[in-house]
């Protein structure tokens, strides 16, 4: 499995799973999650009004994408395939999203 983040001039981060059963529920842009390796690192903040590409590929190479803007991730809300619903929604609905990262501005060194 992959996730990545992009703009128009390619991949700004991007992380695969290093082996079968290494599936995410939620994920913070920047952040490798356990049992990942990162294969491009975030080296730059997003710009808060700039829409980004963020996707999703499975080990049997089914794709998924939303457009992310940073600036509507809001606290408390959750960017899923549905769209920005409630950390409670999200939890009782049981679908694939991406959150805030705890500082929007800060950036983990590459």
């Amino acid at each position: 499995m992959e996730v990545r983040l992009s703009d128009q001039n390619g991949w700004l981060w991007k992380v695969a799973s290093e082996g079968k059963g290494h599936s995410i529920f939620r994920q913070e842009i920047g952040v490798a999650p356990e049992g990942w390796k990162t294969d491009v690192p975030l080296k730059q903040s997003l710009a808060p009004n700039v829409s980004y590409g963020f996707g999703k590929t499975t080990s049997k190479g089914s794709m998924a994408s939303v457009a992310l803007v940073p600036l509507d991730l809001k606290d408390g809300m959750v960017l899923s395939d549905r769209g920005s619903v409630s950390e409670e929604e999200f939890m009782s609905a049981n679908i694939g999203c991406l959150t805030r990262p705890s500082s929007a501005s800060s950036v983990p060194p590459a």
